[in-house]
């Protein structure tokens, strides 16, 4: 978690894991997260995953991120990741 998520977390009601055995999932989703740097010690879990890698961002894709997902979103016109996921829901009529 990166020191603005972690001064964030301090106004708001959270439930913060800091341990998770990520095998267990059937995939990784990534929001908003142009570098695995960002992830501070979650990068490595990410790294020896073996879960497909799903990443949505509207910023311009950092190459190594690229080259280790298995899907990505990225569309740097669209506002915001949220706006993606609105856009993602509403063709889905959710």
């Amino acid at each position: 978690m990166n020191k603005h998520s972690k001064q964030s977390l301090k106004y708001i009601s959270r439930i913060v894991v800091d341990s998770l055995d990520i095998e267990k999932a059937d995939a990784i989703v990534l929001l908003d997260t142009n570098t695995l740097e960002q992830l501070g010690s979650w990068k490595r879990n990410i790294e020896k995953c073996t879960k497909p890698l799903i990443v949505i961002i509207h910023h311009s894709m950092h190459p190594d991120t690229e080259y280790i997902s298995t899907f990505y979103v990225n569309d740097e016109h669209i506002s915001s990741t949220c706006e993606i996921l609105y856009c993602f829901f509403r063709q889905a009529l959710i």
